[in-house]
């Protein structure tokens, strides 16, 4: 699929990077049926949990801690040192919402995404809920890509 997407984008993306696409898939492929600008900025719908915040951190968590981890996680400088592509992302650690500190599983989702692991990764170790048909498989050519580059190898894998 991200091949087919960057055809469309190659073609559609040229002036103006955000596209609205409508496509349908068949036994055949991938059929596009529109493909428009975005009227609109593309914003990710971030997937929120509270489900090791509340654990660690207690019920209700002082507003400072809240604080805390909202603001010191809004660049995700961290985990950017490990991984400079998440610099990029625009993403964050947590968002307030009702005066707590809720955990952005997008975020996490987005990097296992990007590493070709299974979602369920986090879930399992952080809670919340990935149960999806997709969410606990590994994708062979992202992983090994990603493994390459984390260890250092050069060349093809």
């Amino acid at each position: 699929m991200v091949l087919w997407l960057a055809s469309i984008y190659a073609v559609f993306g040229k002036d103006d990077p955000r596209l609205d696409l409508e496509f349908a898939r068949d036994a055949a492929g991938y059929v596009l049926l529109q493909v428009r600008p975005a009227l609109f900025p593309v914003v990710r719908n971030p997937t929120l949990s509270l489900a090791n915040h509340k654990e660690i951190l207690g019920d209700p968590p002082s507003p400072w801690m809240v604080a805390a981890l909202v603001e010191a996680g809004k660049d995700l400088s961290f985990p950017a040192q490990a991984d400079p592509a998440i610099a990029a992302w625009g993403e964050c650690y947590a968002v307030e919402v009702g005066e707590r500190a809720w955990l952005n599983l997008s975020f996490w989702y987005r990097w296992m995404d990007h590493f070709g692991l299974p979602r369920t990764i986090v879930t399992e170790g952080v809670g919340g809920q990935a149960d999806g048909p997709d969410d606990a498989r590994l994708l062979p050519r992202r992983f090994l890509a990603s493994v390459r580059v984390c260890c250092g190898f050069s060349g093809v894998v």
